[in-house]
């Protein structure tokens, strides 16, 4: 393709896709550790609401699409399995945020840890993330055993 051609394309491209943005401005100035608090940032706010309180439900497909864009940006498989531990942790919160919701994400997030701990066994990471995904294990072992019981809320519930 002649060079006007191409120009043209990767301006439609950037013009027309966000990915295709992020990936083109990610790659002019490549710093993998600033793109990876971006996408904490924004998995934390799946969860969270700027004020501070949980979000209703964050999205399965949403967080997916995150943890694949950045596998796709950045290729490095540690910094990909830090954000992937980065959203079981937030994970966690926000079950003790939804106090009377926890018994069917409890599971949910058994099953993410169980799927972390085989990717950090494949990529060979144990030495950098056992700590943190043994630590988010126990965690959420305790909370499978006592979970958080939901408080009723109005004047009735206070307690004299």
């Amino acid at each position: 393709m002649p060079a006007e051609s191409l120009v043209t394309l990767i301006c439609e491209m950037y013009d027309s896709r966000r990915e295709a943005r992020d990936y083109l401005e990610y790659w002019l100035e490549p710093n993998p550790d600033k793109a990876l608090e971006e996408y904490k940032e924004t998995v934390h706010k799946l969860f969270f609401l700027p004020s501070g309180g949980t979000r209703k439900s964050p999205s399965a497909t949403e967080l997916k699409r995150l943890q694949k864009n950045f596998s796709t940006l950045c290729y490095d498989s540690e910094k990909e399995l830090d954000l992937a531990i980065w959203t079981a942790e937030q994970e966690y919160e926000w079950i003790l945020g939804r106090e009377g919701k926890a018994n069917t994400s409890i599971p949910k997030l058994m099953k993410r840890i169980a799927t972390l701990r085989g990717e950090m066994e494949v990529s060979c990471l144990e030495h950098r993330f056992e700590l943190r995904i043994s630590r988010l294990e126990e965690l959420a072992k305790e909370l499978e055993r006592n979970p958080p019981v939901k408080r009723r809320r109005g004047w009735r519930s206070w307690r004299w």
